[in-house]
């Protein structure tokens, strides 16, 4: 199923289960997935900021120019999961949530900092 230019703000979906799944476009700003599973959905250019997405599974779920600015996302693995493309700045997050992810170097960086590093030089 392919749901393009929707919006659904504050959407509710806790314990859902997303597969074959895309979304395109969307606006999902407070949209709350946590405990979601998502087998096999995709996301493009949609904005999720400030959703909760705690305990989220992202199996085979590829996010692609998304817009995550201050998501929670504590207890969710992004083990293999690219995020080079999205805007991902100031999430809530635990620390092991990031384990095995891709990011650039300035993702890394913001990263770090929001875990408490202090970067030398």
């Amino acid at each position: 199923m392919c749901i393009r230019d929707s919006k659904g703000v504050g959407l509710l979906l806790p314990q859902a289960k997303l597969r074959h799944v895309t979304m395109i476009d969307c606006q999902l700003r407070l949209i709350n997935l946590s405990g979601c599973v998502n087998k096999a959905a995709a996301f493009t250019r949609c904005d999720l900021s400030e959703g909760v997405l705690n305990g989220c599974g992202w199996h085979r779920t590829p996010l692609r120019e998304c817009r995550m600015v201050g998501c929670h996302v504590t207890g969710t693995s992004f083990d293999g999961v690219d995020l080079t493309t999205c805007e991902v700045e100031g999430w809530a997050l635990g620390g092991g949530e990031l384990k095995g992810a891709l990011v650039t170097r300035d993702q890394a960086a913001a990263f770090a900092l929001l875990l408490g590093l202090v970067i030398k030089g």
